[in-house]
């Protein structure tokens, strides 16, 4: 030590660790020069309860200022870690070159670390209270869950080229293609992949708002192991979404799904659920969604999809609004263009069919009209409580059977107040699907009225040419 100038070379040994140090430092122009290299030193020893343990690696460090986030300081820092773990980081395996002047980092990491591996730079400002640069490079994994972004068990691999800002707080900014994007599920019962792609991606959140924008080929989604299906379906598009918040349970989603894919996987094998073009926008709050849906659907499958008992499977052009309160409410309304059906191995071309169906707390009304085929219903009460009322007439009726005693009265309870209207030529879709059940009309005309003080009146006319 000479005045202020100190200078060090030791070899230092403490609980079955060693550490070999070299340097030099300047109190007053608080330039310093060291180089370090420690095998299983044990710095718990020297900080206690600071989570920290036994390190082996090396440490070259040359540079002015001891506080490298100060603009005023200067650093380059050549650090390997052959072994350390903090509290419950392990950071094993993780090398990096770092310069800063000014402010300004250029920083390049070489891992093979679990928790973050990879090989990256990032060129920018860099401070205690500002992030403003560009991350480019390969990031093979990034385990969520271990740096404590999230809960569940994901794992990223992706090549990144993107511009980040932050001010460490609130307000965070990101931009630029991800290449080769592979997210996994490393939990209990092994690897599991939940999605792959090609997108590019701009998000930000400032404060409670948040906005984002992806555009790419999303080729695999795993629905059910992202949480957000029961089933194993599959889903693969050409996205270009833009997604906003501007407060909590407050969403807008506008945007393009191209070649919109959907499967289900069943042992192994992919059943083909969905496919077509989309054009979506949706506003959600709380439990309210409304928007409106137009494209091109190639093929629906609604016996796979599990909405009908019979195979049954459909393509149109697409054109609808709808608003729904996920309870009594419910909006839908459009057209469903040059309809084409495929039931009971015949095609059927029933061409345009318009769609008018709402439901409030108080009443439903669904038109549905399309060729020589028309359907009016009014009735008293949400969609909800008139199927309700349904299965409980075919419920109860069920009982009854099987007890080998009907009780008329006691099903005309459970009728709902309301009407039916409909006309029908024989050449429709709805003809058809009856006909498959042996009732073969040329037309119908049937006016229908309910309730559980009257009962069911009947007005209705139909030609048939065989009943079965």
């Amino acid at each position: 030590m000479r005045g202020a100038q100190y200078d060090a070379d030791a070899l230092l040994y403490e609980g079955g660790g060693n550490v070999v140090v070299k340097g030099s430092y300047n109190a007053n122009s608080e330039i310093y020069n060291v180089t370090a290299r420690a095998t299983n030193l044990q710095l718990q020893h020297f900080m206690p309860k600071s989570g920290l343990h036994p390190f082996t690696g090396s440490i070259s460090a040359y540079g002015k200022g001891t506080d490298v986030l100060n603009p005023k300081s200067s650093l380059r820092l050549k650090a390997n870690i052959g072994q350390f773990r903090f509290g419950s980081y392990v950071l094993d395996g993780i090398s990096g070159d770092i310069a800063m002047m000014g402010g300004a980092a250029n920083i390049h990491v070489i891992s093979t670390n679990r928790m973050l591996g990879g090989d990256f730079t990032y060129k920018g400002k860099l401070s205690d209270k500002m992030v403003d640069g560009h991350l480019r490079g390969w990031f093979r994994r990034v385990d969520l869950k271990q740096i404590g972004v999230m809960k569940e068990p994901y794992v990223v691999s992706t090549w990144v080229d993107i511009d980040v800002r932050s001010n460490m707080k609130n307000s965070h900014y990101v931009s630029g293609p991800l290449r080769h994007l592979i997210l996994t599920s490393e939990g209990k019962h092994g690897v599991q992949r939940l999605a792959s792609g090609d997108v590019d991606i701009t998000a930000s959140v400032s404060g409670g708002k948040t906005a984002a924008h992806v555009k790419g080929d999303l080729t695999y989604a795993n629905l059910k192991g992202l949480g957000m299906m029961d089933k194993n379906y599959i889903l693969g598009t050409q996205v270009n979404l833009a997604f906003r918040s501007e407060r909590a349970n407050h969403y807008n989603i506008e945007g393009y799904l191209g070649n919109l894919m959907l499967t289900e996987d069943r042992g192994g094998q992919e059943v083909p659920l969905f496919d077509g073009d989309l054009n979506i926008h949706a506003n959600m709050a709380g439990k309210r969604v409304n928007g409106s849906a137009n494209g091109l659907i190639r093929q629906a499958d609604l016996y796979q999809l599990g909405l009908v008992d019979k195979p049954f499977s459909s393509n149109c052009a697409l054109n609808i609004e709808f608003d729904t309160d996920m309870a009594d409410k419910l909006m839908v309304r459009g057209m469903l263009g040059n309809l084409q059906v495929k039931a009971d191995g015949k095609r059927y071309t029933p061409g345009d069919v318009r769609i008018d169906v709402l439901s409030r707390a108080d009443t439903t009304r669904a038109v549905i009209e399309g060729g020589d085929f028309a359907l009016n219903t009014n009735w008293h009460g949400s969609y909800q409580q008139v199927l309700k009322a349904g299965q409980s007439i075919a419920n109860n009726l069920n009982k009854q059977i099987e007890n080998k005693r009907i009780d008329q009265m006691a099903l005309q309870k459970l009728l709902p107040t309301g009407r039916l209207k409909l006309v029908s030529g024989e050449g429709n879709l709805f003809s058809k699907l009856l006909e498959q059940q042996g009732y073969v009309f040329k037309t119908a005309n049937i006016d229908l009225t309910s309730s559980p003080e009257k009962g069911t009146q009947w007005k209705c006319y139909c030609r048939f040419t065989r009943l079965r």
